[in-house]
């Protein structure tokens, strides 16, 4: 694989600085979207999907903007349901293309 997974965004539960960012109080206080307006941290394409009925969709939404305002090359997705094992399981191939098309 020519890429880490670090390099490769899933969702705002993102590896960052070495670690998971896993819920909404944690995504704030590392703050990717002050990173993302300073200037994009990913060279890799960069994946984010949220449930609408995910207590970080707002977040989700404004770091796929600032990201794209930066120039990076955002997928940026809004499902059904909440991040969960149904909502992952629905969407794993979709997430299987994207690593494949992003890490090759």
């Amino acid at each position: 694989m020519s890429r880490e997974v670090s390099d490769v965004l899933v969702s705002p539960a993102e590896w960052t600085k070495g670690r998971w960012l896993l819920n909404a109080a944690d995504f704030e206080c590392h703050d990717p979207i002050r990173l993302a307006r300073k200037r994009s941290p990913y060279d890799a394409p960069v994946w984010i999907d949220v449930g609408d009925q995910d207590q970080l969709r707002p977040a989700s939404a404004r770091l796929a903007r600032e990201l794209r305002a930066d120039g990076a090359n955002v997928s940026f997705h809004i499902w059904p349901g909440s991040r969960n094992g149904r909502y992952w399981d629905a969407h794993f191939a979709n997430y299987l293309r994207f690593y494949a098309h992003a890490c090759s």
